[in-house]
């Protein structure tokens, strides 16, 4: 049985392919589909993820989504540390917006 030309691919071009994706729902049914996709999110997952979410999000949520996804893995920080970077993060954007 012939293998898919897309799976032979560098993975980079594999992280272009999925920067298209229009959502996160289609990125996770992407990557469970073949190892290629599930190895090209975690060379380039930060890439990915940002685009992705971009994508998917309005851009006045655009900064509170990459904080949320910025401190995903810090389960042990707690829910009060995820409040006060995301108060701080709004008192940024309110007091800065063109930098948001």
């Amino acid at each position: 049985m012939a293998s898919a030309p897309i799976l032979a691919l560098p993975l980079h071009v594999v992280c272009s392919i999925l920067k298209k994706l229009p959502d996160v729902k289609s990125l996770l049914a992407a990557i469970s589909t073949h190892s290629v996709f599930y190895r090209s999110l975690k060379e380039y997952e930060d890439t990915i993820a940002r685009t992705v979410i971009g994508a998917e999000v309005s851009k006045p949520l655009y900064p509170y989504a990459l904080a949320a996804y910025a401190i995903r893995s810090q389960e042990s920080l707690g829910y009060d540390y995820l409040c006060d970077v995301l108060y701080d993060l709004q008192y940024r954007l309110l007091r800065f917006p063109s930098r948001g």
